[in-house]
C-alpha cells in the first residue's frame, strides 16, 4: 500500500505562534532589572587567611600519628584526606602498610 502526500497536509502547528493574544501589547513582558555587578571592590587591605585555621585538635592528633611510629609527612597528609578525623586517617596510614 501507498500513501500520497500532499505537500500541505503534514503541517502541523504544534506550539502557538508568536505573536499570539496572550500579551495586550504583542510584545514580551518587562525583564527585571538588577543592579550592575562589581566583582572587584575597591579594596585595600584584602583580608588574609588565618594561619591558626586548622581544626582543633589537630596538633594532638598529629603527634599522636608521629609517635604512633607513623612518618610525620604521611601523618599530615592522611589527616588532611581523612578531613582530620584520626580513625580514617589511622586506617588510611595502616591500609597503605599492608600494601
Amino acid at each position: 500500500m501507498q500513501l500520497s502526500l500532499q505537500p500541505n497536509s503534514l503541517i502541523q502547528q504544534p506550539y502557538p505562534s508568536p505573536l499570539s493574544s496572550s500579551s495586550p501589547s504583542g510584545r514580551s513582558p518587562k525583564q527585571p532589572e538588577y543592579p550592575a555587578f562589581n566583582p572587584a571592590p575597591n579594596v585595600t587591605n584584602p583580608v588574609l587567611p588565618q594561619s591558626s585555621s586548622l581544626p582543633e585538635g589537630y596538633e594532638k592528633d598529629l603527634k599522636y600519628l608521629v609517635d604512633s611510629g607513623f612518618d610525620r609527612l604521611k601523618a599530615e597528609k592522611a589527616l588532611r584526606a581523612s578531613s582530620y578525623d584520626l580513625n580514617f586517617a589511622l586506617d588510611f596510614l595502616i591500609s597503605v602498610l599492608n600494601q
